[in-house]
């Protein structure tokens, strides 16, 4: 599918949409990585750093599909800030320890914002995610915010792949 954007140069007028559309067999995780929870994680942050990390899923949290090798986060969906102002949030995946995750550089990190305190974060977001391995890729997030022991809670979907 293609969108034609008008005002741009001949060069920049068609943008793909790559994947836009809903995935079968797409699973959304809660608190402990239990599938359809409706309790989201609560990711707790630092005083300006990051706070401790939280499991968001473990070795033994995939496959979920019988026969399913590979997996991917796919989306996340903010359920609620604790506060309204600038938070960093980092999700982490590895084969081992989070800390030799995090040396490896297996994250990611983007800012979110509510605009008001307990705010929900409206539609859920995509997450482009290096695809792990079903049974062994443990994944981990963390959020930084300048206000010690702020909150913010989430909701993830991922995928499961036979390759």
């Amino acid at each position: 599918m293609s969108i034609i954007i008008n005002g741009l140069d001949e060069h920049m007028r068609e943008l793909e949409v790559i994947d836009h559309h809903f995935h079968n067999r797409e699973i959304w995780y809660g608190l402990g990585a239990v599938e359809d929870d409706l309790a989201p994680y609560r990711i707790t942050s630092g005083n300006g750093v990051f706070g401790s990390e939280i499991a968001i899923l473990g070795a033994a949290s995939t496959p979920k599909i019988a026969g399913k090798t590979r997996f991917d986060l796919h989306r996340i969906q903010i359920i609620d800030f604790g506060n309204n102002t600038l938070y960093y949030l980092r999700i982490i995946w590895g084969l081992g320890t989070v800390e030799d995750a995090e040396t490896d550089m297996q994250y990611s990190t983007t800012p979110v914002q509510a605009v008001t305190a307990g705010a929900i974060g409206g539609a859920p977001s995509g997450i482009m995610f290096e695809r792990g391995w079903a049974g062994k890729t443990k994944v981990w997030a963390k959020v930084k915010n300048t206000t010690n022991s702020a909150t913010l809670d989430i909701l993830v979907g991922s995928h499961e792949y036979d390759w």
